[in-house]
C-alpha cells in the first residue's frame, strides 16, 4: 500500500501586556497551534491477532494514513501581582478549542464484500484512529510564591509556594461525547524550600 500527504498551515497569535501598577501584571492571549499524528500513526499498516480466551474472534488494528493534524484555538488570560520582598500571586483562566480531534475508536467489522476486508473478518473488533470532530478543556490555575526574607537567619533562606489547577474537558468519540482520556481534573502542590550555602532541601 502506497500512500502519500501533505499538508501546510499557518498558526497566528496575539500576545498582549499591560502593566496595570507597578505590583500588578496583566496579560491575555490568543494564540493557534496544531498536533501531528506520530508517523507510526500514519504507516498504512494492518495487524490481526485472533483471540483464545472466548472473548471474541479475533482483532484487526489498523493505521490511518488518512488523519490529519488536530487544531487547537487557545485563549489565556492572567494576572500576576508581585509581593514584596520577593514573590507572586497569580491567577489564570484559559480554554482551548480542538478541532479534527484525533482519536482511538473500536468498531465490529460487518459482513459482505464490501466491509473493508472483501467479506474477511466478520465479527472481529476493528480498531483504529480517526478525526472524531471537537473537543475543549478549559479551565484555572493559581500560584502562589514567596521568599521569606522577613524572617531571622536563617529561617530568611526558606520559600514557600503552592498552586492549583482545575480542569474541565469534552470530547467527541466515536460512542458519543465524554470527558477527554489522559487529563487529570484538579492538581495540588504545595512545598517549603530552604537553601543554606551548597546545600537546598524542598
Amino acid at each position: 500500500v502506497r500512500v502519500a500527504r501533505a499538508y501546510q498551515k499557518w498558526y497566528p497569535s496575539l500576545h498582549l501586556r499591560y502593566t496595570a501598577t507597578q505590583n500588578l501584571l496583566l496579560r491575555a492571549s490568543i494564540s493557534t497551534s496544531g498536533a501531528r499524528p506520530s508517523l507510526g500513526a500514519l504507516v498504512p499498516n494492518t495487524t490481526v491477532s485472533y483471540l483464545t480466551d472466548g472473548s471474541g474472534l479475533g482483532r484487526v488494528a489498523q493505521n490511518n494514513p488518512g488523519l490529519k493534524p488536530q487544531f487547537t484555538r487557545n485563549y489565556d488570560f492572567s494576572a500576576e501581582y508581585y509581593l514584596e520582598p520577593a514573590g507572586v500571586l497569580s491567577a489564570g483562566a484559559f480554554r482551548k478549542d480542538i478541532s479534527n480531534f484525533i482519536s482511538n475508536s473500536t468498531v465490529t467489522i460487518g459482513d459482505g464484500p464490501n466491509n473493508g476486508f472483501n467479506g474477511g473478518y466478520e465479527d472481529f473488533d476493528l480498531t483504529t484512529t480517526g478525526n472524531l470532530g471537537t473537543a475543549f478543556a478549559e479551565g484555572v490555575e493559581l500560584s502562589y510564591s514567596q521568599q521569606l526574607r522577613n524572617l531571622p537567619r536563617p529561617l530568611n533562606r526558606m520559600s514557600v509556594f503552592a498552586n492549583f489547577t482545575g480542569l474541565r474537558t469534552r470530547g467527541s468519540y466515536a460512542n458519543g461525547a465524554g470527558e477527554l482520556a489522559n487529563f487529570v481534573p484538579r492538581t495540588y502542590n504545595i512545598g517549603l524550600n530552604f537553601i543554606w550555602r551548597r546545600f537546598e532541601s524542598r
